[in-house]
């Protein structure tokens, strides 16, 4: 990984800048001459204040992905609602519709793309445990640096409900009304 490729990416406060340029300085120097000494400045003045920016990073500049599924779980073919209205954009502006994007990786391995929106309706045809993964993209992303909120969802689909007829006496019981054998 190269700080000089990522580091223009990520937000760009002043103290963010001087724990880059740190890095920089720090990482070129230890990857030309490897010592103990070297690596200690590194963990001190890079490593440890990175690990510091990226929280502020994560609390002051990233979307807050937030959402929920009804229902979690049920028989194929099952129609889920998912509604991510709740996330939230540190610029507290509002996150336009365009920007939540929803799919799941099928059992191939490839992405299933499910629908664009705050609110979306999908149906699950066939039984399995999907995870659902939802990226929420801020409007403010080129002005503000803010960067995407991700958050994972569950649903279970049990195989096709099957319907069973109960014949008693030659009639057919209703599961409605009681019945003495």
């Amino acid at each position: 990984m190269s700080f000089r490729k990522v580091f223009p990416n990520f937000p760009q406060e002043y103290t963010f800048k001087v724990v880059y340029e740190q890095c920089i300085q720090i990482s070129s120097t230890l990857a030309q001459n490897y010592s103990e000494t070297l690596f200690q400045g590194f963990m001190n003045n890079c490593y440890k204040p990175l690990n510091q920016t990226i929280s502020r990073i994560q609390s002051r500049y990233t979307v807050v992905a937030s959402a929920t599924r009804n229902p979690a779980g049920g028989s194929a073919p099952l129609t889920v609602t998912f509604d991510a209205r709740a996330s939230r954009d540190p610029s507290n502006e509002t996150i336009p519709s365009r920007n939540f994007y929803r799919y799941y990786r099928n059992t191939q391995g490839v992405d299933k793309i499910m629908g664009i929106g705050n609110v979306i309706n999908y149906t699950f045809e066939e039984a399995g445990n999907y995870m659902v993964h939802l990226t929420v993209r801020s409007s403010n992303v080129n002005t503000k640096g803010i960067l995407d909120g991700e958050l994972n969802l569950n649903i279970n689909v049990a195989p096709k409900a099957a319907n069973i007829v109960v014949y008693a006496n030659a009639k057919k019981l209703d599961k409605n009304k009681p019945a003495k054998f």
